[in-house]
């Protein structure tokens, strides 16, 4: 890992000092065994966030200066954490969700803040993408889900360090976690040293770096078992009870350090099922409001709430409003639409608008972390 900290350093060290460099030069300083194009493609944006640019060959010399006097605004980023970037995984450079570099990544050539400025901005994203995560807790298939996923681990199926990466342990004091900034700086490298291989691809953990040995397995046993049992205490719990389970079930899911990948699949149920969501509320409004000429807002009103209710078309067939007739028309439409959205709710164990307003929360969450990127980007 030095040595090709060292090989990178020597070449940031050139790119900064000409402003650009060229593929072959890249080529022959990066570790043999990269071979993939969309790695080769990830490690050049890289170093055009440290305003390096790269190109097939050589330059001249109008060029070289332009883009050398380009170079010299990024100055603020240090040749050792730049390689630290670029080598945290042992030759992997996928996608990240550390806070830190999905900002670097987003950079561009604008100029950085101090370290303490982009750890601010770290814990601010950081905290956008947790919120996120904990409303993604409280969904019910999230939940199942996951345990389906242990249950793969322990079939042999798959290996635990590809769908956790660790637990999470309690915050240390402010106090101490800002005296402490380049040991928790170095911690995060770590874990991402570890773990950079769970990004995207199904073979994406290697031999040489399987975290099974980091994450004790009887720990995890015991983790999932404990969720196991209050997911199904919700499961079978009365209508007073079941939130209490179901907050219970949301804490201990919150303790796991989700990898990427599984973290993206999780992801993909809610996005998948509010997909279909409004798929079939999109049938519904387009019979009743630009067919039959219900009012928009009165639409929405009616319909929130009694997106399963397989008697709402009955409400207003019966109102004899000018909608009415056409309502009765597409009653079997309708209800042939709402009878798949009754069906994910029952699938799911929450209502539509419960499942609707915690894609709204996540949504938000997600978007409280790009704007404070974004503030890191034009400060």
């Amino acid at each position: 890992m030095k040595d090709q900290q060292s090989r990178i350093k020597e070449l940031i060290a050139l790119g900064k000092e000409r402003g650009y460099l060229t593929y072959g030069e890249i080529n022959d300083h990066l570790p043999e065994d990269l071979v993939d194009a969309d790695q080769v493609e990830d490690i050049v944006s890289m170093f055009s966030d440290l305003g390096i640019m790269v190109h097939e060959d050589g330059m001249d010399t109008d060029e070289m200066e332009r883009l050398s006097e380009a170079a010299s605004s990024n100055d603020d980023v240090s040749d050792e954490e730049a390689a630290a970037v670029l080598a945290s995984s042992d030759g992997e450079f996928g996608r990240t969700t550390d806070p830190v570099r999905m900002y670097m990544r987003e950079m561009g050539s604008v100029e950085l803040l101090t370290r303490e400025g982009e750890i601010v901005i770290a814990k601010r994203i950081e905290a956008g993408l947790r919120e996120s995560l904990l409303m993604l807790s409280t969904y019910p298939e999230c939940i199942s889900s996951f345990l389906e996923l242990y249950d793969a681990v322990e079939a042999g199926e798959m290996r635990l360090n590809e769908l956790i990466k660790g637990f999470v342990v309690p915050e240390e004091p402010a106090s101490e976690a800002e005296d402490d900034t380049d040991s928790d700086s170095s911690t995060d490298d770590s874990d991402d040293d570890d773990d950079g291989d769970d990004d995207d691809d199904d073979s994406d953990v290697s031999d040489d770096e399987d975290d099974s040995g980091v994450i004790d397995p009887e720990e995890a046993r015991a983790r999932f078992e404990s969720l196991r049992e209050s997911f199904k205490a919700y499961k079978q719990a009365d209508e007073k009870q079941a939130e209490a389970h179901r907050e219970q079930a949301s804490e201990q899911f919150m303790e796991f350090k989700l990898t990427p990948k599984s973290l993206a699949y999780l992801n993909a149920l809610m996005t998948d099922t509010v997909d279909e969501i409004r798929k079939q509320e999109k049938i519904i409004m387009e019979i009743v409001v630009e067919q039959a000429r219900m009012n928009r807002r009165d639409f929405i009103d009616s319909f929130q709430g009694n997106e399963s209710n397989l008697n709402w078309t009955d409400k207003h067939i019966r109102a004899k409003k000018h909608y009415s007739s056409t309502i009765k028309k597409h009653h079997d439409e309708i209800v042939a639409a709402q009878s798949i959205l009754a069906e994910i709710a029952e699938e799911r164990g929450l209502e539509i608008g419960e499942i609707k307003e915690i894609s709204r929360q996540m949504s938000i969450a997600e978007a409280k972390a790009r704007r404070a990127k974004k503030e890191m980007v034009e400060a």
